[in-house]
């Protein structure tokens, strides 16, 4: 009766999750559609370039906190430390988004950004609430899929999709600038981090608002967290690499316009692969590591089995989807200005996100139970294909290279991060379960 429970629950969860992620996708297509149709591909190029700094930003600085609390808040829960866990991961979250605001608002005062958009103070301060606003939305997200609340999460993600549309859409008609389009990302991040961060009774400002952890509760979590943190931030930077560096060498060798095409095709055939498996892993993550914790190893392995063929079953069907029908999604999702050679290019980013989608599961697979370090070995294969593919192909194919650059870097993940999980499974006794 109770495993019947649990699997009902499981049930529903994927069904509220599944839900809010097609809302979400549906609204971010729908949103690539009206600013293709509003901004000219070199206004698109831009603003994707000054955004891809920033993600990089958060990558450094925000990230390698929030990425060691989806792992060790379970722990912490359970040991009736969470609340307590989680101010202290959200002080130090905001300082490092502090940190990232100073240096974005510093390099655009200082010239930095020019060439790019050179709005001085304006992007300035923009750069500065986007850091602090995506350092909240990183805690409250992971805060929400690790106590499981499907639900929050998926509205939260779909609440700021709708959001970004409305600002993007409403700040484009007025001035089809980069700065508009940077602006309403900043806005849509502000506007529902706020809202949900103090909506619901379990709100993640409510629950650390009470919450007093002594100095040295503090320094333990911190501890822990650099430990994982150090590690996260090398590989973190080498997967920017994979999968955003190929617009900044088009920009180099190339100019905004072709970053924007590019930016839009890779954006639309991403998410069609991307979105189920992104579903999937907000499930299955917490479970997993979860499995991992407690050490039910046989239940990690099932689940390790049943998240690699969804992964691959999923995988296929949207590249024979984006396959088939390339030139009908171009046509609709896509201004005029944005069409031209999309049909190889959607196909060859859909191939390279499945692929990444697989090496996704292996590292969560190998997260769960392996060192974290050691997977610098699959990002900086991954990488390393990347590079010397793009720097070979790039300026003579332009986006037609940086496709296949991005399909060899992703193979080079995927292949690295299978063989370190094979090779951590029997050390783990995983493997005396029966394997994966």
């Amino acid at each position: 009766m109770i495993a019947r429970f649990i699997r009902l629950r499981a049930v529903r969860h994927l069904g509220v999750v599944a839900a809010g992620r097609v809302f979400a996708g549906l609204a971010g297509v729908v949103g690539i559609r009206l600013f293709t149709e509003l901004a000219p591909p070199e206004v698109y190029g831009e603003a994707t370039l000054v955004l891809g700094v920033m993600l990089l930003g958060t990558h450094l600085f925000i990230a390698p906190v929030t990425e060691a609390q989806l792992r060790l808040y379970p722990a912490e829960r359970d040991a009736g430390r969470g609340a307590d866990f989680l101010r202290v991961v959200t002080q130090l979250a905001l300082g490092g988004g502090l940190v990232l605001a100073f240096c974005a608002a510093g390099a655009q005062l200082l010239g930095a950004g020019k060439g790019l958009v050179s709005e001085g103070a304006g992007l300035a301060l923009i750069l500065a609430g986007y850091a602090l606003f995506t350092a909240l939305r990183s805690v409250g997200l992971n805060y929400l899929n690790t106590e499981r609340k499907q639900f929050q999460q998926t509205a939260w993600e779909t609440c700021e999709s709708i959001a970004l549309i409305i600002w993007g859409g409403a700040l484009l008609w007025i001035s089809p600038h980069p700065l508009s389009l940077i602006a309403a990302n900043m806005l849509a991040t502000a506007s529902t981090a706020i809202l949900f961060s103090f909506w619901g009774r379990d709100a993640l400002v409510k629950v650390v608002a009470h919450a007093r952890p002594s100095r040295v509760e503090a320094m333990l979590v911190l501890h822990s967290i650099r430990r994982y943190a150090w590690a996260y931030i090398l590989f973190a930077l080498l997967g920017w690499v994979m999968t955003l560096f190929d617009r900044y060498l088009l920009a180099a060798y190339l100019d905004a316009a072709a970053v924007g095409q590019y930016a839009a095709v890779a954006a639309i055939a991403s998410r069609l692969v991307l979105m189920p498996s992104g579903m999937l892993s907000s499930v299955l993550r917490p479970v997993l590591y979860d499995a991992a914790t407690v050490g039910d190893l046989a239940k990690w392995r099932k689940l390790v089995r049943i998240w690699l063929t969804t992964v691959i079953l999923l995988g296929v069907g949207a590249l024979g989807f984006v396959w088939l029908f390339a030139d009908f999604i171009a046509g609709i999702l896509l201004a005029a200005e944005y069409r031209h050679g999309a049909r190889v290019v959607m196909a060859l980013v859909g191939l390279s996100y499945s692929f990444l989608a697989l090496a996704q599961m292996f590292e969560m697979a190998y997260l769960s139970h392996g060192v974290p370090a050691k997977m610098l070995f699959s990002r900086f294969l991954g990488a390393g294909l990347m590079l010397s593919v793009a720097l070979f192909l790039v300026p003579a194919h332009g986006i037609v290279g940086a496709s296949i650059a991005s399909v060899a870097g992703h193979v080079g993940l995927a292949s690295g991060a299978l063989w370190l999980l094979l090779r951590a499974l029997p050390s783990k006794g995983v493997g005396e379960a029966g394997g994966v």
